[in-house]
């Protein structure tokens, strides 16, 4: 932990207090047993309000700045709720953190804990996690922001994982370095109408089920949207993925990610589908984005070794449709082997830029497309690539040689998949 950043100026900052204005009593709208956190309320006082929530009952703070120096750890009882003023009058301060891994964290037993709800506040410059909520089943965060202003940069911004029944909405992470709104090892997901910005990840999907995303804008990311399935987890076999009705564009901030799968992909990348089952993108707008709009890729796209027996690396059932792409493409990423492999036969592709679809051509031995299911339509007339990665090395690493534009095998259909819904959603 940097110790000298998050302690520099701290004493003076805890001098004066918490500053804050507007409504001192935050409990009076609320129904229920309800903690009012209040400007002036000392840390330990705020903090024992968070480990002792009972069952049912809400947090509730003022207009103002909270400064905290440590994590807020919220009780694993059902039915708490963590609310603020707004996203812009509330904010939950951890620059000066310096104990405690995440920003407010809540951890519900195995086998499933009961819901919980954050609204209406900026958690802003934690050292590690913004939001993080483990096992829950019922994950509830609205108009939530999650924001770094500094060099220190948390993780993850908004971070459900292993939890069922999960709705973000009207909500804005600002600057992680991994990824901005990520839900893993998770079932039952909507992530709609969010703004996601300056992080590496716009918003992922790792190893869960049945998934909507839409709605959001995603820009000046790494990457804009990325659909992951990786080995190694308790959740594996991703699947049933919605992505459709976002604008994913300018999505080319140079990776600063520390380690991770995140941290190989090149600026520039759209929407990108790994490994993945049964996953439609369809109705995005995707645009600007230096490396490629949109890529559909095999786990060893990685070059990472894969011994976990119960994972597939390949995807399968992919429908990639009826979405609006352009100025993608023109300019690669030569600092991420991805980037650098599509620089190197940029010339080879149709009028100098990357297509606005891009696949790996990696199937399992033996089968046809027909059988794995990629499948691309109505996306305009940028096109797609396979890239033929089953034809490298041996051709050397030589794009050009390998690459095919023909859409034919790949001018398919698949059925819809579902929506999610969620109760009261």
């Amino acid at each position: 932990m940097q110790q000298g950043t998050r302690w520099a100026g701290v004493a003076a900052v805890l001098a004066m207090g918490l500053v804050g204005c507007g409504d001192s009593k935050p409990c009076d709208s609320v129904s229920g047993a309800c903690t009012a956190i209040t400007v002036g309320m000392p840390e330990a006082e705020m903090v024992k309000a968070f480990v002792s929530a009972p069952a049912n009952s809400t947090i509730a703070f003022a207009e103002g700045n909270f400064v905290f120096t440590n994590s807020l750890n919220l009780a694993s009882a059902a039915g708490i709720t963590v609310r603020g003023a707004g996203m812009d009058k509330t904010t939950i301060d951890f620059t000066y953190q310096s104990a405690g891994a995440d920003g407010i964290v809540q951890n519900n037993p195995a086998s499933g804990g009961g819901a919980v709800t954050f609204q209406d506040f900026t958690v802003k410059n934690t050292y590690g996690n913004g939001v993080k909520v483990v096992g829950a089943v019922g994950v509830t965060i609205r108009r939530v922001k999650a924001l770094w202003t500094g060099a220190v940069r948390g993780p993850y911004g908004l971070y459900p994982v292993s939890c069922k029944n999960v709705l973000i909405e009207d909500s804005v992470v600002d600057g992680a370095r991994d990824a901005g709104f990520y839900v893993g090892q998770s079932d039952t997901i909507i992530i709609r109408n969010n703004l996601s910005q300056n992080n590496v990840a716009g918003i992922e999907i790792e190893n869960s089920f049945n998934a909507d995303v839409s709605g959001n804008t995603v820009t000046h990311n790494t990457g804009g949207i990325l659909v992951f399935d990786l080995p190694g987890l308790q959740q594996l076999g991703g699947h049933n993925v919605r992505v459709f009705n976002n604008t994913v564009r300018d999505n080319n901030t140079q990776n600063f990610g520390i380690g991770g799968t995140v941290s190989l992909v090149p600026a520039g990348l759209g929407v990108l589908v790994m490994a993945n089952q049964n996953v439609e993108v369809f109705g995005n707008t995707i645009s600007g984005n230096n490396s490629a709009g949109s890529a559909i890729v095999s786990y060893y796209v990685t070059q990472l070794p894969i011994t976990d027996p119960g994972y597939t690396p390949i995807p399968a059932r992919v429908y990639v449709h009826d979405n609006t792409y352009s100025g993608n493409g023109t300019s690669p990423d030569p600092n991420k082997d991805l980037g650098l492999l599509l620089l190197s036969g940029l010339h080879a592709f149709p009028g100098g830029v990357v297509s606005d679809l891009v696949y790996d051509g990696i199937i399992p031995p033996g089968a046809t497309n027909a059988q794995v299911g990629i499948c691309v339509q109505h996306n305009g007339s940028g096109g797609m690539a396979n890239l033929h990665f089953d034809q490298l090395p041996a051709n050397g690493f030589n794009l050009a040689a390998t690459m095919t534009f023909d859409p034919a095998p790949y001018d398919c259909s698949l059925p819809a998949l579902p929506a999610v819904t969620l109760p009261g959603a």
